[in-house]
């Protein structure tokens, strides 16, 4: 598995998880995030938050599947689709959405790979 790959196994597993931490891990200090109908999330503190937020009100499961990746030098570019599903944490029935994204990551210092830019839309009409 290479370096990339890691990456995005390591950002499966800690999104599936809820480990926060671990997922701000795999962001550059200045990531930038954004999601239909909200606001873009600027910076790791805004990620923190947001997530925060959302994980202490649901569970959540993702199932993604990579469509694409391009390296460009120090950026790499990955194209993914993936079904969200999230369950409240009072119960309830799960509500799942089909999505479409896209990653922008760059080459460390240190040769790791970490997502810079994330965009999400929704194929669900």
């Amino acid at each position: 598995m290479n370096l990339i790959e890691q990456m995005i196994e390591d950002e499966f597993v800690a999104g599936n998880a809820g480990d926060v931490e671990k997922l701000l891990e795999l962001r550059t200090a200045d990531a930038v995030e954004i999601f239909p109908g909200a606001p873009p999330l600027i910076g790791r503190d805004a990620i923190r938050e947001a997530w925060n937020q959302e994980t202490s009100v649901v569970e959540q499961f993702t199932d993604r599947s990579i469509e694409e990746i391009n390296v460009a030098g120090d950026w790499a570019f990955i194209r993914f689709s993936f079904t969200h599903t999230v369950t409240s944490v009072t119960g309830g029935k799960p509500s799942a959405t089909s999505s479409h994204g896209l990653w922008v990551i760059r080459r460390q210092a240190d040769g790791s790979w970490k997502i810079h830019w994330e965009m999400v839309n929704s194929s669900d009409a």
